[in-house]
């Protein structure tokens, strides 16, 4: 009997094994999606902070995580940027760009790596609109990562 419960239990878990290591077709696009909505928030906070979105040419993206010594910056609203799973950056720009119009597009190209095509993906709109109630006790993150140097470039 313990012979039988052995080797149904380890029939088990060499099943359990295989189906792990299976891939999950979706999970590429729910990296890029919850990666996406991270940035829309960062963009928001950023925006909320310096009354505009970060200049499409001259950081991009790159300010949400570095201290370019502009005023009113206080990030860093994320830690780094990453690509998407498909190893592409995220695209990024300001339509309108230094109006009070400007608006913001952000995607992943997706898996076919081609912007403009149905595979794209983007965030959540509302992920943009950060409202007010994260500022409470806004501590700058030199002050809220104590012992990690924040270095300015």
């Amino acid at each position: 009997a313990v012979f039988l419960l052995a080797c149904v239990g380890s029939l088990l878990i060499g099943m359990a094994n295989r189906r792990a290591e299976e891939p999950d077709p979706e999970i590429p696009h729910r990296r890029a999606l919850r990666e996406l909505n991270v940035l829309a928030t960062a963009l928001g906070r950023y925006h909320f902070h310096m009354g505009r979105w970060p200049h499409t040419e001259r950081y991009g993206l790159l300010s949400l995580s570095n201290d370019y010594r502009e005023k009113g910056w206080l990030g860093p609203y994320i830690n780094h940027l990453r690509k998407d799973p498909w190893q592409m950056p995220y695209q990024y720009r300001v339509v309108n760009e230094g109006t009070t119009n400007a608006t913001v597009v952000l995607f992943s190209s997706g898996p076919d790596q081609t912007p403009g095509t149905a595979d794209d993906l983007y965030p959540d709109p509302a992920s943009f609109e950060v409202g007010t109630e994260w500022t409470n006790g806004w501590v700058h993150a030199s002050e809220r990562i104590p012992g990690i140097p924040i270095f300015k470039e």
